[in-house]
């Protein structure tokens, strides 16, 4: 099944700002190449997106990002329709920003889903691959740089640190 592979203008142009962040937010790093996804910013489809400027929108490639991600992620749900392998990908960031997300709430001041994905999702889960696994640092940076150019940042402390590990420590996503 192939998509349509246009949004009109008019409509895109017509969201507020913070419905276009959430509309970019799932491709702000997606893919190594056209045949093998993941979730890795600065590489070649996460140069593109990384340079994607919120400032001023191009809403003709905010188009071409959005139907690249939603085919990138329908390959993905395609090869691995239960969750065993590949599709796993798609949830990084997802764990920890169900934390912030439930530490929000808790706290009167919700967020939106994307927000947490990308503040403590997309950062914190990069920090950990740098620390682990050698994720390149100046991966990280480029990609903690953007999201906090475009979505700004959690307001937390140490003082919150354990008590979002324990929400974290329940989180469906998290095996």
């Amino acid at each position: 099944m192939r998509l349509a592979h246009s949004i009109p203008r008019s409509m895109l142009s017509s969201l507020p700002i913070f419905y276009i962040r959430l509309i970019a937010r799932p491709f702000i790093g997606i893919c190594r190449d056209d045949k093998a996804c993941t979730y890795t910013p600065g590489l070649r489809m996460g140069k593109k997106i990384l340079s994607f400027s919120l400032d001023e929108i191009d809403y003709l490639r905010l188009n071409e990002l959005a139907f690249r991600s939603v085919e990138i992620k329908r390959g993905i749900v395609d090869k691995d329709p239960y969750e065993r392998n590949i599709r796993k990908a798609l949830n990084l960031g997802h764990t920890i920003a169900h934390s912030f997300e439930s530490f929000a709430m808790a706290d009167g001041k919700p967020v939106q889903h994307g927000y947490a994905v990308a503040w403590g999702g997309m950062i914190v889960e990069l920090y950990l691959s740098h620390r682990i696994c050698c994720f390149p640092k100046d991966k990280l940076l480029r990609t903690v740089r953007f999201i906090h150019r475009y979505y700004g940042a959690f307001n937390i402390t140490c003082d919150h640190y354990e008590m979002l590990y324990e929400i974290t420590k329940h989180d469906k996503k998290r095996r």
